[in-house]
């Protein structure tokens, strides 16, 4: 059975996190892509931590690609590299904006080559605007983008998530713009440049917080654990651990109080609907937590579930791998590498049912596909192997 993006084929210039992810998105749906890297690898081949000497940061953002080695420095290695272009429909890139048209890879010498070629740009700031030359990781957008104040304790400082989560958001954004772009070239034939910013990406996570500020006047502020219009909503101290709980409905907030035994408040006037319960957040917060911190972790959450009180223990990350829903979802899936033996990976985020994605290859050792996919542009073994003693690939 094909896959989705069977017949699709992705040049892959992109390193460290987004660009890697967006395109092992698009392999895991069936896309052919090829990572072009320097001669030495990526720079995430060099991320710690490492395990039998390869990058783990490596290993889960590039399954299922072909990795060719190429010196983009020399006038040979950019002429092969437009030989490949030609034959692609996608190109993803993560350089700061100006980088690909000084080494002779804009959008329009791009197009000269394949008219119709998508052009993906992954940055921290964007092509354009006062910032779009400013370097940028992840971490620099949670900071910039608002998510950092909006994270951690009231009196406390401004926080990191606690995973690359623009980097990560940003990729699916960018894999989306893909598939947008491939259909629309479908139906008209035209490619186009797709520009998608971990700045950008991040400011559109904001919830409501913006418009707060322009419309009502108000400046949001960070709550904890604590949902800001929704309460009870907070992880809670339980013997040996945290249980999570939300009650936004009336009909929740029922049941939570027929678990604690205190249905004399249901009618109780300061807490029937869900903005007079915001209001008294604090004494919410009380009554649950009394109630929770005599009992075990388990022992509520099956108390709540019972009553179909929304509800989790707070887990750590053994907890969540020995999960059986995670292992009934195959969100890590063991697999066979030729020089590490089983290796377990990240599993696939969505699930098809007629065209499911799978692991078809391990994340590639540098120009590992050397002879195959220069061989498919033209080149003879004796050609890519003069290459690689002149040190083009």
């Amino acid at each position: 059975m094909d896959s989705i993006l069977s017949g699709v084929k992705i040049v892959d210039l992109s390193r460290f996190i987004a660009g890697p992810y967006c395109t092992q998105l698009l392999a895991d749906m069936g896309a052919e892509v090829i990572k072009v890297e320097p001669l030495d690898g990526e720079h995430g081949r060099r991320e710690s931590p490492f395990w039998q000497g390869e990058s783990l940061y490596y290993l889960i953002f590039n399954r299922n690609k072909k990795s060719v080695s190429l010196n983009l420095r020399t006038p040979e290695g950019k002429e092969i590299l437009a030989r490949l272009v030609q034959r692609c429909d996608v190109v993803v890139e993560n350089f700061r904006p100006g980088v690909l048209e000084r080494i002779g890879f804009g959008y329009e010498r791009l197009k000269a080559l394949r008219s119709d070629i998508i052009l993906v740009s992954i940055s921290g700031f964007g092509q354009e605007g006062p910032y779009a030359q400013k370097p940028c990781f992840d971490f620099i957008a949670q900071a910039m983008g608002g998510l950092m104040h909006m994270t951690g304790w009231p009196d406390g400082p401004p926080t990191l998530v606690g995973t690359f989560i623009v980097d990560y958001t940003t990729a699916v954004h960018a894999a989306l713009g893909t598939l947008g772009a491939l259909y629309h070239r479908q139906a008209t034939g035209e490619g186009q440049v797709v520009d998608v910013a971990l700045f950008d990406v991040v400011t559109s996570l904001l919830r409501t917080y913006p418009l707060e500020y322009l419309l009502l006047n108000q400046e949001p502020a960070r709550v904890g654990n604590r949902e800001r219009f929704c309460s009870p909503a907070n992880a809670y101290p339980a013997r040996d651990g945290y249980v999570f709980l939300v009650a936004t409905t009336n009909g929740q907030w029922n049941n939570l109080l027929r678990a604690m035994q205190r249905e004399e408040l249901i009618d109780d006037p300061r807490f029937n609907t869900p903005m007079a319960r915001v209001q008294q957040r604090e004494v919410i917060d009380s009554l649950v937590g009394d109630w929770i911190k005599e009992q075990s972790v388990a022992e509520v959450v099956r108390i709540l579930e019972e009553l179909s009180v929304p509800c989790t223990p707070v887990l750590d990350i053994p907890q969540v791998v020995r999960h059986p829903q995670f292992q009934a979802r195959q969100m890590l899936i063991e697999v066979e590498h030729p020089r590490l033996g089983k290796v377990p990976l990240p599993g696939m985020p969505i699930k098809f049912s007629r065209t499911p994605g799978t692991i078809r290859s391990v994340p590639p050792a540098i120009g590992e596909h050397n002879q195959e996919v220069y061989g498919g542009l033209g080149y003879s073994e004796e050609e890519i192997a003069a290459f690689q003693r002149r040190g083009i690939v």
